[in-house]
């Protein structure tokens, strides 16, 4: 057995995974607890029965928008009583055991009433999650507790549209490693809007534009570098465990920073995946 298949034995012999899943108004679920064993599970049912809505909450228990990419508004249960009652959130929560240890993760839409001039207000949605009772805005936390990778009939033309549906797949599978990705992804996200804004508005601030730009910088080469590196670990996995079945693979990031990472880093990479 090579080094890689016994890191990769010892890894999967630490059983981790969720032992109870609890949705709240999610989807076509007005309540819905699955109690499981840590091992693979398959779930069946006619269509439309909602067996997708089960994953997606799973997936909403990592870092990013879940499988589906949805408006968090669009993902509450409707039901003309609660809009009557005013309730207009959905909820998730698991229990995880993750290296032996047993933690409450969930999460939730949550609306808050922002007020402007003229006394004038608007409501906006935002996510919330809580790990273990305490309450944060921060997604990433997630990450170190759930990694889930996902290809749905959604994504089988992963490889020929557009480069952006590939990089957030590999962003997924980096998280897996890197719990501070996707804090890095959200920030440069944040920022980039603020930048796209401020050109928008014509804004003469030149100071507050080179902040921007350098922050966004940093975590562009912050983020290059580890895609690189992710790209690096699974061509070692392909070199050290060759498929009889499938052609070789060659991976390989494509862009200016990219490169200069691989100079910089020396990372061996193979094939392009934007």
């Amino acid at each position: 057995m090579s080094d890689l298949s016994a890191k990769l034995k010892k890894a999967t012999d630490l059983k981790s995974g969720i032992k109870r899943l609890t949705l709240t108004d999610f989807r076509n679920y007005q309540s819905l607890r699955i109690n499981s064993d840590i091992c693979p599970i398959v779930i069946t049912g006619e269509n439309g029965a909602g067996k997708t809505n089960i994953l997606e909450a799973i997936s909403l228990l990592t870092p990013g928008r879940g499988l589906r990419g949805s408006k968090l508004a669009d993902i509450k249960r409707i039901s003309e009583e609660d809009n009557l009652l005013g309730n207009n959130t959905w909820s998730v929560a698991a229990e995880v055991l993750k290296n032996e240890e047993e933690h409450t993760i969930g999460t939730t839409l949550q609306k808050l009433t922002r007020e402007e001039n003229d006394n004038e207000s608007h409501t906006i949605d935002r996510r919330i999650v809580k790990i273990d009772g305490q309450k944060t805005i921060q997604q990433a936390e997630l990450g170190k507790y759930i990694s889930a990778i996902w290809i749905t009939p959604q994504m089988d033309r992963l490889f020929l549209g557009g480069t952006q549906p590939r990089r957030a797949f590999l962003d997924r599978l980096v998280y897996a490693f890197d719990n501070e990705h996707a804090k890095r992804t959200a920030d440069f996200e944040h920022l980039y809007r603020q930048w796209v804004q401020l050109l928008k508005s014509g804004c003469q601030d030149y100071n507050w534009l080179q902040s921007l730009e350098a922050d966004m910088a940093a975590l562009g080469v912050a983020i290059a570098a580890a895609r690189r590196e992710q790209i690096a670990r699974l061509n070692t996995f392909i070199t050290a465990e060759p498929d009889d079945v499938f052609p070789d693979v060659r991976l390989e990031l494509d862009g200016s920073i990219e490169k200069n990472a691989q100079q910089s880093l020396g990372f061996g990479c193979r094939r392009l995946l934007p």
